[in-house]
């Protein structure tokens, strides 16, 4: 396979990847976005014991999805990245030179390994919506959650 082929390969796959990263994010965002709904209608509800369970079950839904898509996310991510390093490479044949884009590129030791690898300062940029988005549903449903209980608590 000559080296066209290979960054045509690489490029296509890592964008299949991009979309794939994305179909997730967005079902994932329009799930929360239903729970948050559904969390909102609850606490309007007259009856003490109907709000107490939603401010609990509905932010528990809400974290364990966060927890449940999170593998997933990361996953792409990290395939995403692995087809990028295999572009760089090949890309550094001077063939090639046409395809190059001039990109900030800066040494990253991995975290399972102390091997410095070489990572795109836009694209890791680009992906840390999709990375934090599971933490902040988080950190959003347990701050409904409290707020909910301390509502309840307080007179």
């Amino acid at each position: 396979m000559d080296n066209l082929t290979k960054l045509q390969y690489y490029r296509t796959e890592t964008r299949h990847e991009y979309s794939l990263l994305g179909q997730r994010v967005s079902w994932y965002v329009t799930c929360q976005s239903f729970l948050i709904i559904a969390f909102s209608s609850g606490m309007g509800n007259s009856n003490i014991y109907f709000r107490l369970g939603v401010c609990i079950i509905l932010p528990a839904l809400g974290i364990v999805t966060s927890i449940l898509i999170k593998p997933s996310i990361d996953g792409a991510i990290a395939i995403i990245n692995k087809w990028g390093e295999k572009e760089y490479e090949v890309l550094q044949n001077e063939d090639l030179k046409d395809f190059q884009v001039k990109r900030v590129y800066k040494n990253v030791r991995s975290s399972s390994h102390s091997v410095e690898r070489r990572t795109d300062v836009i694209k890791q940029e680009s992906l840390r919506f999709a990375k934090l988005i599971c933490v902040v549903f988080i950190y959003g449903w347990l701050s409904l959650c409290l707020l909910g209980i301390a509502v309840h608590l307080i007179p």
